[in-house]
């Protein structure tokens, strides 16, 4: 028979509540984010419709994972799952927000959520994908025959103050 250690189980479950209830919090302040957003820079409708229904998605995820956490039943592999999951959604969130530099606060949560849940290497990894998701317009500029070396700088510019 396996013996299961209750307290490390226990510990786990308490973590992933914790990650579950700052999930709400971001979510909040992502869709304050887009709201704020549109008034400020007017987003196209069809962009502004999509980060909604990604964010509702997102709400309703939220409420699955608060749904089976209350059943005492959170396996590990179902958060290693929800901490992608938020990644994807963050990768959205960048590319569909056009003054994304206002939006760097809450493209760290993936980054923690992995720092406190696994180790620092995950969260490296985590931000490792957004710093590349954020570098790949450089991909472009870089390609062309003549370099614009104004539009270089801008990039360059951007992705460091990012």
């Amino acid at each position: 028979m396996v013996k299961v250690d209750t307290a490390k189980q226990t510990s786990l479950l308490q973590l992933d509540w914790l990650v579950a209830n700052l999930r709400w919090l971001w979510l909040f302040l992502v869709a304050m984010f887009i709201v704020v957003s549109n008034v400020i820079v007017e987003v196209p409708a069809s962009e502004l419709a999509t980060l909604l229904i990604l964010t509702a998605l997102a709400f309703a995820l939220n409420g699955v994972y608060v749904a089976l956490l209350w059943g005492e039943f959170f396996p590990t592999w179902l958060a290693a799952v929800a901490t992608v999951i938020d990644l994807g959604f963050t990768l959205a969130l960048i590319s569909l927000t056009e003054p994304s530099q206002f939006l760097m606060a809450l493209v760290l949560f993936p980054v923690v959520v992995a720092s406190i849940r696994w180790n620092t290497e995950a969260g490296l990894l985590m931000a490792l994908a957004i710093i590349i998701f954020y570098a790949a317009p450089l991909v472009n500029i870089l390609q062309s025959s003549p370099i614009d070396r104004t539009e270089l700088i801008s990039a360059l510019t951007t992705l460091g103050g990012n």
